[in-house]
């Protein structure tokens, strides 16, 4: 979506911040060439990921320089949602 919004015409006054990519799924939907801007983005996701290899996904952060935080969980973070929620917090910028 942040994609989509930053390559149209109708978004030009929306400005993108504290873009949060969580789990993404970075095999599937081709985000290795995926081109967004934001103001800051980073990644939360789970080392023990079962639809999302966490090293296509440590990679794709060391490959674009971003802030992250590896949780210590599954792809939908069962019993972390106190843990993603301070990640989100930690990330996320005024």
């Amino acid at each position: 979506m942040a994609s989509a919004i930053t390559a149209s015409d109708e978004f030009n006054d929306v400005v993108l911040h504290n873009l949060a990519l969580v789990a993404p799924s970075i095999m599937r939907q081709g985000m290795q060439t995926t081109q967004w801007q934001a103001n800051r983005s980073f990644v939360i996701y789970g080392d023990q990921d079962e639809l999302v290899s966490p090293a296509s996904l440590a990679k794709f952060v060391q490959d674009r320089q971003l802030p992250h935080t590896v949780l210590t969980t599954g792809h939908f973070f069962h019993g972390k949602l106190v843990e993603l929620r301070d990640a989100l917090q930690q990330h996320t910028l005024p």
